[in-house]
């Protein structure tokens, strides 16, 4: 039964591409990498277990993505599999077609603990007292990821006239968190939006604001 979930999983997962007519062939933007990515590279803990202990489809390491939280700890992601009543706990879901959800876990000491509710997670990061705190809380708990330069992704153009980095200001006491995000689970040609969150002392994140800043010439389909 393992082995036929795993097939239709990667069936589903199958990427379609239709180009626009008269362009260069596709190049799939290249969104994964040191700087701009949200995931880090696969767990080295994962070979210990990790996945199997927490009930994980996918642990990746995000340690240093979210480095300016405080105390600092090395964090993990469990992105896992549920179903559209899904009732165990997470921070948020992250599939669109397929139920998959995200969690945390965290190293303390010898010891790993899972993170499973955006409540726990506040409880151990909050409060909020950085800007970098900040980027990392807006990050940890939305779909949403920095870009640290201003360079258009590969296949895409800018549509807007002012884009601006990953960053973060302080106003009023909290923290104003300037991230990015992309809906690759769908069909279309999947934008890039700059997005605006409010990050308050004790956690609350909240989006203020978001506009398109890149678009691709290409019709992409990804089912996941």
């Amino acid at each position: 039964m393992k082995i036929w979930s795993g097939i239709i999983t990667m069936l589903l997962a199958t990427l379609f591409i239709v180009p626009a007519l008269g362009q260069v062939p596709f190049q799939f933007p290249n969104i994964n990498n040191s700087s701009d990515s949200f995931f880090g590279d696969d767990c080295s803990a994962s070979g210990c277990g990790l996945a199997d202990s927490f009930d994980c489809w996918k642990v990746s390491n995000v340690s240093g993505t979210m480095s300016g939280l405080s105390p600092k700890l090395p964090i993990f992601e469990c992105i896992f599999k549920g179903n559209e009543n899904n009732t165990r706990p997470s921070i948020i879901r992250t599939g669109s077609y397929l139920p998959f959800y995200r969690s945390y876990i965290v190293k303390q000491g010898s010891d790993f603990k899972q993170i499973s509710t955006g409540k726990e997670f506040v409880s151990l990061f909050a409060p909020v007292e950085t800007p970098d705190e900040a980027i990392a809380f807006a990050v940890a708990l939305t779909h949403s990821f920095p870009r640290y330069n201003t360079r258009s992704p590969d296949g895409y153009h800018p549509v807007s006239s002012s884009i601006q980095s990953t960053h973060a200001e302080e106003i009023n006491g909290m923290f104003k968190v300037h991230l990015f995000y992309q809906d690759r689970c769908s069909c279309g040609t999947q934008p890039y939006y700059a997005v605006d969150y409010l990050v308050t002392r004790n956690g609350i994140v909240t989006e203020l604001s978001r506009k398109k800043v890149y678009d691709s010439l290409w019709y992409v389909c990804m089912l996941c």
